[in-house]
Formats: C-alpha cells, sequence, structure tokens
C-alpha cells in the first residue's frame, strides 16, 4: 500500500488488494489497506463497509473505528459518524480529536447540547485545540447563549488568528446582541480572509 500511495496509484491497489482479499478473505489487513485506497479516491461509502469488516476481524479497533466515522462525514451521515467517534472514544478515552469530529457531527443534527459536551472533552484534552473552541462556539450560538459565543470563539481566534468561521460565529453572536461595531469587524475579518484565501488558491 505505501508504493502505491507513493506514486499515487490507488486504483491500481484496490485491484490488487481485492485479489489479496479474495485469496485470504478472514485476514483484516487487506480491507484495511483496501479502505485507505478507498479514501484516497474519495470512495467513502466503500471504504466504509471495508472499516466495518475490519472492525468485526477486530472490534478494538480505534483507527477502523475513526476512519470509519470520517467516512460517514463525508457521506453527510451524520448519526452514523458520531456512532463511529463514540467507539473510539470508548476504545481510546483521550482521543481529542475523536471528541471534536463527534461533536461536529452534533452540530450538524442539530444536537448542540451533545456538541458542547464533546467539545468541552477536545478541549479538555487539548487546550490549544482551536477547532473545538470553534465548534463549541457555534453550538452556544444555536442555541442562542451568544456571550458563550462570544468567549468560546474569541478563544478560537486567538489561537489561530486567520480563523475565519470563528470570527463568523462571533459577528453573527455580538449582532444579535446589538454589539453592531465589533459585529461588524468581524465580518470584515471574514472578507478578508476569505478574500485572502481565495487569492492563495488561485496563485497556486
Amino acid at each position: 500500500m505505501i508504493a502505491y500511495a507513493s506514486l499515487g496509484q490507488y486504483e491500481n491497489a484496490v485491484v490488487d488488494l481485492t485479489e489479496a482479499i479474495r485469496l485470504a478473505p478472514n485476514i483484516d489487513k487487506g480491507y484495511f489497506d483496501r479502505a485507505l485506497a478507498y479514501d484516497a479516491l474519495n470512495r467513502h461509502d466503500e471504504a466504509a463497509a471495508d472499516y466495518g469488516v475490519v472492525i468485526r476481524f477486530r472490534p478494538g479497533s480505534v483507527e477502523a473505528n475513526y476512519n470509519q466515522g470520517l467516512d460517514y462525514m463525508a457521506m453527510l451521515q451524520y448519526d452514523k459518524a458520531a456512532a463511529s467517534f463514540g467507539e473510539a472514544i470508548r476504545l481510546k478515552p483521550d482521543f481529542a480529536l475523536a471528541y471534536y469530529n463527534r461533536g461536529v457531527a452534533y452540530n450538524a443534527i442539530s444536537l448542540y447540547e451533545r456538541a458542547i459536551a464533546s467539545c468541552n472533552e477536545a478541549i479538555r484534552l487539548k487546550p490549544d485545540f482551536a477547532e473545538s473552541y470553534c465548534s463549541r462556539g457555534l453550538a452556544y450560538r444555536m442555541l442562542g447563549q451568544y456571550d458563550k459565543t462570544i468567549s468560546s470563539c474569541g478563544e478560537a481566534i486567538r489561537l489561530k488568528s486567520d480563523f475565519a468561521e470563528a470570527y463568523y460565529n462571533r459577528a453573527v453572536a455580538y449582532e444579535a446582541l446589538g454589539e453592531d461595531d465589533k459585529a461588524s469587524n468581524d465580518y470584515i475579518a471574514v472578507t478578508r480572509l476569505k478574500k485572502s484565501d481565495h487569492l492563495s488558491r488561485t496563485a497556486q
């Protein structure tokens, strides 16, 4: 798989790994490596299915559960994603990234209290995790807890000064509280950052 990856030949990897699985269907490594190749090809449904096979062979695989969660996220299947991240967390309780992504999944299905709790755990484990502060800020905003939105997104911005999404969520909160000048400043920051990002992408 490493040799294929270095050459970017993921389609060839899928073909060869499929044959390896046919010859040795009870060895989980073939399914895991094929799932990685499917991921590289953005074939997330097939990757999730292969990770499912790995999990049946090795229920204690943190990586298979977590990667399956990412595939479900890519397919917008947020309930399933949250469950997969939850299993990864059960197996590895200090897995900050799994808590964060579960929080993102909960936000996507409007389970904002659960999103906050999951992001809180991610922040407890990794206090400099800007994305978790922002995701928590979004959940607070959706619950109408604007002061908490401002505080959480402010911390995200302190940690990552070019974090457009955090500026946006904070701007909405300021606007809801009638603090129009502060909201305007944050909206300007969002526009500036998005323009800068667009320019950097077009220059590549």
